[in-house]
């Protein structure tokens, strides 16, 4: 028989991705649904008021943003580089997807500006 706790793990063993076409780079990409210790990674990072050398957004992207077969897209130094249209449709996105709400969009931006 199989407990809940398992089910929950076997549901989550593949979290849920969503491919976005960038036109202005002429590539899709995939952005991921981070697991709750990633997400509290990033959040501890900011909102712990620990001081870091990434901002936010470069951490979310880093973690969030995938090639397509799910492997690394960018490190945080090479996300300085794109179009900042582009990389901020893909930022908001990963906000979406990973369940931040403007509450915490904002804990997160003022603890990292301290």
């Amino acid at each position: 028989m199989t407990t809940t706790i398992e089910k929950i793990q076997l549901a989550d063993s593949t979290l849920p991705t969503k491919e976005v076409e960038v036109p202005e780079w002429g590539v899709t990409v995939s952005i991921v649904t981070l697991s709750v210790a990633q997400r509290s990674e990033i959040e501890n990072k900011f909102a712990g008021g620990k001081q870091v050398a990434l901002t936010f957004r470069q951490a979310l992207l880093t973690m969030a943003v995938r090639n397509t077969d799910g492997t690394e897209l960018w490190t945080a130094d090479q996300i300085a580089a794109p179009r900042a249209d582009a990389v901020e449709r893909l930022f908001q996105l990963a906000l979406e997807r990973n369940g931040f709400t403007n509450d915490d969009k904002q804990l997160l931006s003022d603890a990292e500006k301290n």
